[in-house]
């Protein structure tokens, strides 16, 4: 084969197996159930701003979960998981209607024992977390992803003030280094060990940290839950930039900056004005700075770069767009046309 003949074929070969980035993008937006923008429309804002390649090397590194697959890997029971124990297989209820919460239970009805399947019920302003007065060795709570880990640690707070007469078990779909440090860390540090426990052993993992960790932040003996939470912050390495010889500096100062913008006009609404420059840092990269590139086929988890699920009108330089997000979700744009097709 001639030269140009051999890379049509493989130019061929990667679009199939959709490793061209265009084509597992497409495939991957394919796979979120909620409202979108098409992928080329969310590109060309990247284009009308200075910097086209950093749409591609962001799509290129979409990942969308189906939660309904998480009931065959994360959350699947074995017959020696139940043989001589009491288990109620439980989700958190809160007031979100649209949380993931009712997704998870959905699941359970149709993957446990029905009977087994019981609700917690989530105060968020009075944190309180109200488990169900049944007779059982151990309450299993089921929960879609544990990112930076603090609403899990609420939630421990909440257990430790108010513990249930049985043992609590979190099952994740997807977890973070960082999320299990923070709320193993958290446990020990509440005195719940051997009353409350992680099982990650079935989960998704995704790594977030520097690789080298201080030896006082490998388990944080001896250091508050709140300054063990911060001081892991320091060391956060963004998912999307993971593999930093194909980032520029500029690049990542844009997605930083935009970001910025995104996050202060979905915040605006939602805090102090004294409050929102620092707020609006805090979720440039995402919640964390996390700049993740996971998504729930349901839902963008906050940690996900807002490029991804905010909307607005951001500027760099001389040059200006109303951003569209690639994927929508009611509950976080304020513009509620984006809701329909055009």
């Amino acid at each position: 084969m001639t030269p140009a003949a051999l890379a049509r074929e493989i130019k061929q070969h990667f679009k199939a197996e959709c490793l061209d980035w265009r084509a597992h993008a497409q495939a991957e937006i394919k796979k979120f159930d909620g409202p979108q923008v098409t992928l080329e429309t969310w590109l060309q804002q990247f284009s009308s701003l200075g910097f086209p390649k950093i749409g591609q090397k962001i799509a290129a590194q979409l990942r969308v979960m189906r939660i309904t697959d998480l009931s065959h890997v994360a959350f699947a029971q074995k017959p020696a998981d139940i043989f001589g124990i009491g288990r109620a297989n439980c989700y958190v209820a809160d007031d979100d209607e649209g949380g993931s919460w009712a997704e998870i239970k959905s699941l359970l009805v149709h993957g446990v024992e029905k009977s087994t399947v019981m609700a917690l019920h989530w105060d968020k302003k009075a944190k309180t977390l109200i488990f169900p007065d049944v007779p059982v060795d151990e309450f299993v709570i089921y929960e879609d992803g544990l990112w930076s880990g603090s609403e899990a640690v609420r939630r421990l707070r909440a257990i430790a003030a108010n513990p249930p007469d049985a043992n609590v078990v979190f099952r994740f779909g997807v977890v973070t280094d960082f999320g299990l440090r923070v709320v193993r860390q958290a446990i020990r540090s509440l005195n719940l060990s051997g009353k409350v426990r992680v099982d990650a052993s079935a989960s998704e993992t995704i790594t977030f940290l520097e690789k080298e960790l201080a030896e006082h932040l490998q388990l944080g003996l001896s250091i508050a839950p709140e300054e063990f939470y911060s001081a892991l912050h320091n060391h956060v390495k963004p998912l999307a930039f993971g593999i930093t010889d194909d980032w520029t500096e500029e690049e990542t100062v844009f997605c930083e900056r935009v970001g910025d913008q995104l996050a202060r006009n979905w915040l605006k609404s939602r805090i102090a004005p004294e409050e929102l420059a620092d707020k609006a840092t805090l979720f440039a990269l995402g919640a964390g700075r996390f700049a993740s590139t996971v998504i729930f086929s349901r839902s963008v988890p906050k940690v996900c770069l807002p490029l991804l699920w905010l909307d607005g009108k951001v500027a760099h330089d001389t040059k200006s767009v109303q951003w569209r997000p690639l994927f929508i979700d009611a509950r976080r744009v304020s513009d509620q046309s984006l809701l329909y097709l055009p």
